[in-house]
C-alpha cells in the first residue's frame, strides 16, 4: 500500500463509521472517551506506522503521522466493536478472539508524537525540529510550490493544508482543551492554505478554541473561495461540504460523543443567528441559535428520544419538548494566533449574515 493510500483508507472507513449516526443503524465504538496519555510514547510497546504521508501535501514520507495513527487506532477499535456485535459473522470470517485482542492492544498503544519542550503535538515524528520556513516578504501569499522544490518544502516547518489540526477536528476526544489551544496557536503560524480544503477545518478549530472572529474569516473563505475562483470548472463538492462543517461544527459546535449528540453554539459578532437541521438516528432535529439563547427541537412525532449534550448539560430531547438554553460563552486560553506573513485570511464582511 502506498504512503498516502493508508491515510485515504482511514478516511474512507471513517465515513462508513459515521453513517449509522444519521441513518439509525447500529454504531460501533469509534475511539476513546478521554484524551490519550502520552506516558507510554517512548515505550518499546508503542505501535508505530512508518513510511506514510498524511493529509498535508507539503510533507513527504514520514513516520507516525499523528492523523494517520489516530485514524488507524479508531478503525481498529471499530473493528473490535463490530466483531463483538456480530460474533457469528466474525467467526465465519476466521476472526479469532486473540486477534481482536491484538487489534485493541495496538489501538491503545498507538504512538502519539509530542514535543515536551514546546508543549505541542508533532504532525509526525521529528516535525517540530525541522528548520522553519523563511516566508520572504517579497512574495506575500504566493503558492510556495511555484518557487520552491518539494525537496525543500518537505524539510521545513511549513504546511500546505491542515494535518494535525484535522486530527483534532476529527478526533477531538484525543486532546484536552489546553492541547487544542496550544496546537492551534503553533500550527496556524506555519499553515499557508494552498488547498481550499484547509480553511473549513481551521474555522472549526478556531471556533472551538474561542477565536470566533478568526473562525468567521475562515468560514467565509471556505464558503466563497472555490465559488469565486474555480466555479467555471464545476462544483468542488468537498469544499462545499467543508463550508457546511465550518458553520455547523464550528459555530454550532456539533460533535458526536459516543451515543450522545453534543452542541455548543457560539456566534461571531458578524453573524446574528444560525439555523440548521440534522438527521440523527433517523430522526430530524432543528437547531436555532443566537447570541443569547439556543433552542433544539425534535421535528418528528415519535416516542423515541435522543441523548443531547448542550454545552455542559446532558439530557433527553423528546418530541414536542424543545430544549432551551442560554448561550455559554467560552474564553480563549490564548490570544488569537498569527498566520504566516501574507497568508492571513481576508476579513469576513462585517454586519449581519
Amino acid at each position: 500500500m502506498k504512503a498516502r493510500q493508508i491515510t485515504i483508507v482511514c478516511t474512507a472507513v471513517s465515513a462508513v463509521l459515521e453513517t449509522p449516526a444519521a441513518t439509525g443503524g447500529k454504531q460501533g465504538r469509534r475511539g476513546r472517551s478521554s484524551p490519550r496519555s502520552r506516558a507510554g510514547d517512548a515505550d518499546q510497546a508503542a505501535k508505530h506506522v512508518d513510511g506514510v504521508t498524511g493529509p498535508d501535501e507539503y510533507s513527504g514520507v514520514t513516520d507516525d503521522n499523528l492523523f494517520t495513527n489516530l485514524m488507524a487506532a479508531r478503525n481498529l477499535c471499530s473493528a473490535v466493536a463490530a466483531c463483538a456485535r456480530r460474533p457469528a459473522q466474525a467467526a465465519r470470517l476466521g476472526v479469532r478472539p486473540e486477534e481482536t485482542e491484538s487489534w485493541q492492544a495496538a489501538a491503545d498503544a498507538a504512538h502519539i508524537p509530542y514535543d515536551d519542550r514546546l508543549g505541542v503535538h508533532q504532525q509526525s515524528t521529528g516535525f517540530t525540529r525541522y528548520a522553519p520556513w523563511d516566508f520572504a516578504p517579497e512574495h506575500p501569499g504566493e503558492p510556495l510550490m511555484l518557487r520552491a522544490p518539494y525537496f525543500q518544502l518537505c524539510r521545513r516547518q511549513v504546511i500546505k493544508q491542515v494535518d494535525l489540526v484535522l486530527a483534532m477536528h476529527w478526533c477531538p476526544e484525543e486532546f484536552t482543551d489546553e492541547q487544542k489551544a496550544c496546537n492551534v496557536d503553533y500550527y496556524e503560524r506555519i499553515t499557508v492554505r494552498a488547498s481550499s480544503l484547509s480553511a473549513c477545518t481551521q474555522a472549526v478549530m478556531c471556533a472551538e478554541t474561542g477565536h470566533l472572529e478568526l473562525a468567521h474569516d475562515y468560514a467565509s473563505e471556505a464558503a466563497l473561495r472555490d465559488l469565486h475562483a474555480n466555479a467555471g470548472h464545476g462544483l468542488h463538492l468537498a469544499s462545499l461540504a467543508g463550508a457546511w462543517s465550518a458553520i455547523v461544527e464550528g459555530f454550532g459546535g456539533l460533535r458526536e460523543q459516543g451515543s450522545v449528540l453534543a452542541l455548543a453554539p457560539r456566534l461571531p459578532e458578524g453573524i446574528t443567528g444560525l439555523r440548521f437541521r440534522l438527521r440523527r438516528r433517523g430522526l430530524r432535529l432543528l437547531v436555532e441559535a443566537g447570541h443569547e439563547t439556543v433552542r433544539v427541537t425534535l421535528l418528528d412525532d415519535t416516542e423515541t428520544w435522543l441523548s443531547l449534550r448542550l454545552y455542559d448539560e446532558t439530557g433527553e430531547l423528546a418530541s414536542g419538548e424543545p430544549v432551551h438554553r442560554t448561550v455559554v460563552p467560552f474564553k480563549p486560553l490564548l490570544a488569537a494566533p498569527r498566520q504566516p506573513p501574507g497568508y492571513a485570511p481576508q476579513r469576513a464582511t462585517a454586519g449581519p449574515a
